[in-house]
């Protein structure tokens, strides 16, 4: 009982400290009503942020798994022997894959990942063409068509190679969106790291 009337006496002797005491829940009540919308605000930002990013995910696994489904049409016509081209040209993927193509350059918005798939629709078009000419339908490739062929599936390889990097960099980001700001760059690091690791194997 002692310390209560010793803290009745202390507010007694100070008449204002009724005045103080309101002023100080009125700030943190404007406080309050700051904080838990701005709170929500980011929350929601948080939640739309991460719809947007796997979608993107989503469209750079299509084109990731589209440009390894070229690159391994591609090199079916580097068979060995005196395979005629006529028989690499009824290979019925051709359609499907430019068909493909169309339906995710529409939705393209990276314009790196636009430019390497209006390059690989070129490369099917030129290789399907040189397959199906009247002239030499009964003919295999010719070393010269080989060879620029192959030069050809090198830079397919660093499309391949450059979603595919693209593709680990935004599902980091989708785990990223909740983290403290400040805790980001150490775990951007550890996700970074372990993503190698799992590439390595």
């Amino acid at each position: 009982m002692g310390y209560v009337s010793q803290v009745i006496t202390w507010m007694n002797a100070n008449p204002n400290i009724a005045g103080w005491a309101q002023a100080f829940g009125a700030m943190i009540g404007i406080g309050i009503a700051i904080a838990v919308p701005w709170y929500q605000r980011k929350v929601q930002l948080a939640d739309v942020r991460i719809v947007q990013l796997k979608a993107q995910v989503v469209h750079q696994v299509a084109v990731f798994y589209l440009l390894v489904e070229i690159e391994m049409y591609l090199r079916g016509f580097l068979r060995p022997g005196d395979t005629p081209r006529r028989h690499l040209a009824q290979d019925g993927r051709y359609v499907d894959l430019v068909q493909r193509i169309s339906a995710l350059d529409g939705r393209e918005t990276d314009i790196t990942r636009a430019s390497y798939l209006f390059r690989a629709r070129g490369m099917l078009l030129n290789v399907h063409m040189a397959a199906c000419s009247d002239l030499l339908r009964d003919k295999p490739l010719e070393l010269g068509e080989q060879s620029h062929l192959t030069a050809q599936l090198e830079d397919l390889k660093k499309f391949v190679t450059f979603v595919q990097q693209q593709l680990i960099e935004t599902d980091i980001e989708v785990k990223l969106v909740q983290v403290a700001w400040f805790l980001k760059p150490l775990k951007r690091r550890q996700l970074r790291s372990s993503s190698a690791a799992a590439g390595t194997k």
